[in-house]
């Protein structure tokens, strides 16, 4: 069972080949979760489960609440916390070792109240929202569309931008619900 889990969860990089005719993909590599799949917060989840309780564990003692999405770890506590980060650091550090991973030290911040807590691109000092600069960003692709059209906007070269433009409208549509309609409605009324 666990063989035809790991398979049907995993793929690997394969070439295109032509034989007698007939055109084969063959396996190039060692097999690998794709990013994005369906089947990653689950597997993510099942990794995980020992880490979140001893990290849910040590945040209780300390006082403070854990979360994780992914492989963004997050921590967060009264303001007295930053007298003690060094102290949280070198405990989250140490149980990651023990369960065979590691801190990436160019991810790991401290965020205090007064800036714009940042946890996987949203804001979350009061409820998660998108940051504004991407809500005026899109907003103003899609003013300059209604003038300039759809595509001359395009100007980071996305193959299919209006499915990007959707999903941008659909991930601001997730906190902000009446804006995301907003926008839909703006960009469905584009040629």
């Amino acid at each position: 069972m666990a063989t035809i889990l790991a398979l049907v969860c995993t793929e690997c990089p394969r070439q295109e080949l032509t034989f007698e005719g007939r055109r084969l993909w063959v396996a190039s590599g060692p097999r690998g979760l794709p990013q994005g799949a369906c089947t990653s917060p689950a597997l993510s989840n099942l990794v995980c489960l020992r880490l979140d309780r001893r990290l849910q564990g040590l945040s209780a003692r300390l006082g403070l609440v854990y979360s994780r999405y992914a492989d963004d770890l997050t921590f967060s506590g009264p303001a007295e916390l930053r007298q003690r980060v060094g102290a949280v650091l070198k405990s989250v550090t140490g149980i990651l070792q023990a369960e065979g991973l590691q801190v990436h030290p160019g991810k790991t911040r401290v965020q205090p109240r007064s800036t714009a807590q940042l946890v996987t691109g949203l804001v979350v000092n009061d409820r998660p929202g998108v940051r504004r600069d991407e809500v005026r960003r899109i907003r103003a692709i899609l003013h300059r569309a209604a003038r300039e059209g759809l595509q001359a906007q395009n100007r980071e070269g996305h193959p299919n931008f209006r499915a990007w433009l959707c999903g941008r409208i659909g991930w601001i549509g997730q906190s902000r619900p009446e804006l995301g309609q907003q926008f839909l409605q703006q960009l469905n009324a584009l040629q």
